[in-house]
């Protein structure tokens, strides 16, 4: 159903290495940045808070915003474990077999739980021109468990590198998260920080 991804000139290349703070993980992340396309893969391996081991897999490839256009994620430990994802508009999702998922309209970004790699998409692809809280509707994907649901953040720009995440369905929960020059995380406190790159 999905069309190949197209083969682009990248105009740069970067990896970084996050360690997990909040179990035992570590993630490698490669960045490709073109004009039009951005290309990203990552594996991602540790024991989950409750000390399930885990071993995963993504490889995404967006748009020249920075929008999504598909991602597969995929565990290495259970080949059963596999979710496809293809963004044909803004906020209309699909699966592999390119059945609608309707239970996710609205949605504009993803949020994986082991990685911290798409706390970037909304920081790149939103604009933080003012200081208003932007809201945004995700899919978000629980890891290990492989478990996709619909859930509500909000993000706000408190410094020139410095963003605000908040849980809206968890008021509770708010982090100031830093960012490099390209919107990747260096510092999640309590969550991830950055290893190498």
């Amino acid at each position: 159903m999905n069309a190949p991804m197209a083969d682009e000139p990248m105009e740069a290349m970067k990896t970084v290495i996050w360690k997990a703070l909040a179990w035992q993980g570590t993630e490698r992340m490669t960045i490709a940045i073109g004009p039009d396309i951005i290309r990203v893969t990552s594996r991602m391996s540790g024991a989950a808070e409750e000390g399930a081991p885990f071993d995963i897999d993504y490889a995404a490839e967006l748009r020249g915003d920075w929008s999504l256009k598909r991602i597969t994620i995929a565990s290495r430990l259970a080949p059963d474990r596999r979710i496809e994802l293809w963004q044909p508009e803004p906020g209309i999702w699909r699966d592999a077999d390119g059945s609608h998922l309707t239970e996710f309209d609205g949605c504009r970004f993803i949020d994986i739980s082991l990685t911290p790699w798409t706390n970037t998409l909304p920081i790149r692809a939103l604009d933080f021109a003012d200081a208003a809280e932007r809201s945004i509707e995700v899919i978000y994907i629980d890891l290990p468990a492989f478990t996709p649901h619909r859930a509500r953040q909000n993000y706000s720009r408190i410094g020139a590198s410095v963003y605000r995440y908040t849980d809206a369905e968890h008021p509770g929960f708010q982090a100031d998260i830093i960012v490099d020059g390209d919107g990747l995380v260096v510092d999640y406190p309590g969550l991830f920080t950055r290893a190498e790159g």
